[in-house]
């Protein structure tokens, strides 16, 4: 069976202990929560487990009797005014949803409170659309149709423009600073705190990212409220260095209390790959075989040995998160029972992690194997083979951190490069 690389939402399945933290941080925020706005951001990397780590913290939000969670995905919008109306869509629809009265008289006032709060919200929404939107007005439709002078077509945007937004705000009873003002108000008298949580931050174009966070802070900054988003920091960071809008230090000016979801450790990454090759208990892995344990001409050591000197680089490398354990495993169930008989495990795993996670490396290896096929029908020049030894070099100088493991890895896959 493929693994679908789902978010966990059962704790019996999580084994690197994300549950535990996620219980401690959501005990922290029931107990810290301020009067005023709060902005807690989630940093991870991709594929660590932001969305399990969310799945378990909101879990333990949801049964504690003085929270309202709010999940939001701002990925499902695609322009401001939408995000807008969704995200108080959402605040509006959670206040207004019944709830268990964990063992407390029902409170009528704040039931009353929820319900006006809940309405102010879509009407903010409503009016900040409009007035942020430039409206096609039917009134003008047959100039755009009957004249085609550029003049008179911008003359007609313009003064459409002036007659639809007269219309809409002509029936408004209030401006949007009285109704921010009103759902202030009333959210610093609710007797519960709300939660909102933002997931999948980085999956958005930088602007869109910006506009998530504007919000927040700019609209949606309401007494009573945290917002936890969860983002990997370094992409947005990366892509806004690159533009004009938003500085380096653009996050830090919104984010209250940050906190970095701890990596998982190598001992339980190793464990759960190890898992999904040997298997576990009377369940096989995906091996399916049992491991070769002598040597062969080729090759000094045994499988069984190769195989396990191979897993902490590998985990340590290029399988550093579950995602990417997840991926190699879903690779290994396709390719790996045509060619299992003929195969060395370890050559084969190494393989498919250069050619998921390290392509230029992968390319190196190929005329590496070119350079030794060579020699047998001609000579090969020294400039050729210095020429591949500096290529090597700036491929290992590319990643300190990982440099001797990508070595050992390339030493185990190639046993001849013994002098590279």
């Amino acid at each position: 069976m493929y693994h679908a690389d789902r978010a966990l939402t059962d704790r019996t399945k999580d084994e690197l202990g994300l549950a535990a933290v996620a219980d401690t941080v959501a005990n922290k925020i029931i107990e810290l929560q301020p009067a005023d706005g709060l902005v807690i951001g989630l940093q991870s990397p991709w594929g660590m487990g932001k969305t399990s780590f969310l799945n378990f913290l909101r879990e333990k939000l949801a049964v504690a009797p003085s929270t309202i969670v709010v999940p939001f995905s701002p990925w499902l919008v695609d322009d401001r005014n939408a995000l807008l109306h969704e995200l108080f869509g959402e605040l509006s629809a959670s206040l207004l949803k019944k709830e268990a009265v964990h063992g407390q008289r029902w409170d009528v006032k704040d039931a009353r409170n929820r319900r006006a709060a809940a309405l102010r919200l879509r009407q903010f929404a409503r009016l900040a659309a409009t007035l942020k939107s430039l409206p096609a007005t039917p009134h003008l439709s047959w100039v755009k149709d009957f004249m085609s002078l550029p003049l008179i077509r911008e003359i007609g945007a313009v003064v459409g423009f002036i007659i639809s937004s007269a219309a809409a705000l002509k029936p408004s009873e209030y401006t949007l600073r009285e109704l921010r003002g009103d759902i202030a108000r009333r959210l610093a008298l609710l007797n519960r705190k709300v939660i909102v949580i933002i997931d999948d931050v980085d999956r958005l174009e930088t602007a869109e990212a910006r506009e998530v966070f504007r919000l927040i802070r700019a609209v949606a900054d309401f007494p009573n409220t945290t917002y936890i988003v969860a983002f990997d920091r370094e992409p947005i960071e990366f892509e806004v260095s690159k533009r004009d809008g938003i500085a380096r230090s653009y996050l830090d000016k919104i984010i209250q209390v940050p906190i970095f979801l701890p990596e998982p450790e190598t001992v339980d990454l190793k464990r759960m790959l190890t898992e999904a090759l040997i298997g576990v208990g009377a369940a096989p892995g995906i091996i399916a075989r049992p491991l070769r344990t002598e040597s062969n001409p080729y090759q000094q050591d045994s499988e069984e040995l190769r195989l396990s000197n191979a897993l902490s680089p590998l985990v340590r490398t290029y399988l550093n998160s579950p995602r990417r354990i997840h991926i190699i495993q879903n690779a290994l169930k396709t390719l790996w029972p045509g060619v299992s008989d003929d195969v060395d495990a370890s050559d084969f795993l190494i393989f498919l992690c250069l050619q998921n996670f390290d392509r230029s490396l992968l390319a190196w290896v190929d005329d590496y194997l070119a350079l030794r096929a060579s020699r047998r029908w001609t000579t090969v020049s020294a400039e050729i083979s210095l020429d591949l030894r500096q290529r090597l070099e700036l491929l290992l100088s590319s990643n300190v951190k990982h440099r001797f493991d990508r070595l050992t890895l390339l030493r185990s896959l190639l046993p001849t490069m013994g002098s590279y």
